[in-house]
């Protein structure tokens, strides 16, 4: 009887071509499933290929691993020697004043044309 009672003629067309595409799908699908396995084993051994190997404490590593490891270490290196104590201030001489009252004046004195300098910048 089917489904002709259901479903108007232009559904059951595209019904039944859906049913045959799956259909051959399921055939083709051993197929298809074979031919990418294959595939992906020849990528597999090309990638072993494609890259020159170096012998490093008894492992093989590729010559991008090292490129990688050479231009990190490098970095990290320049990185941590730019690092370190920054100094606040900058000390001048000491000051080699003969009284108290003139070593205050003089430091008062530092402190104001610090403070007139930074107000310009």
């Amino acid at each position: 009887m089917g489904l002709s009672h259901l479903f108007p003629v232009t559904i059951l067309r595209k019904l039944n071509l859906i049913e045959h595409l799956l259909n051959q799908l399921s055939i083709a699908a051993p197929l298809i499933i074979v031919l990418l396995n294959h595939h992906l084993e020849d990528l597999r051994e090309q990638s072993v290929d494609m890259v020159a190997q170096y012998t490093v404490f008894g492992r093989q590593v590729g010559s991008h691993i090292l490129a990688i490891a050479t231009l990190g270490t490098t970095f990290a290196g320049a990185a941590l020697a730019m690092g370190g104590d920054k100094k606040s201030k900058q000390q001048g001489p000491p000051i080699q004043a003969q009284s108290s009252e003139e070593e205050s004046f003089i430091k008062d004195f530092m402190q104001k044309a610090e403070s007139e300098e930074k107000a310009k910048h």
